[in-house]
């Protein structure tokens, strides 16, 4: 009796030592989920940011080409700020 006591207790003390390994390992995971979710959350904003840049970046293409387009040379423009190459 008093050996299967002593075999209970050392599993017990081997079952806690497991426990309170897997409660470390636990808590670093715990950490590292909290840094990745951090990172997510910054390349998110980042992600936005970049969409604004490239939504303004295509209207004012838009705006440019229609700028480039009204200013194209054509012959029958004649007076100030009009160059006579013919």
């Amino acid at each position: 009796m008093i050996r299967n006591l002593e075999i209970v207790c050392k599993v017990n003390d081997s079952l806690r030592e497991d426990v309170g390994a897997l409660k470390r390992q636990k808590r670093k995971l715990e950490k590292v989920i909290k840094e990745k979710d951090n990172d997510l959350e910054t390349i998110k904003k980042k992600l936005v940011d970049s969409k604004v840049v490239l939504k303004k970046f295509g209207s004012q293409s838009e705006k440019l080409d229609e700028i480039l387009a009204s200013r194209r040379f054509e012959p029958r423009h004649r007076g100030f700020g009009y160059i006579n190459k013919a």
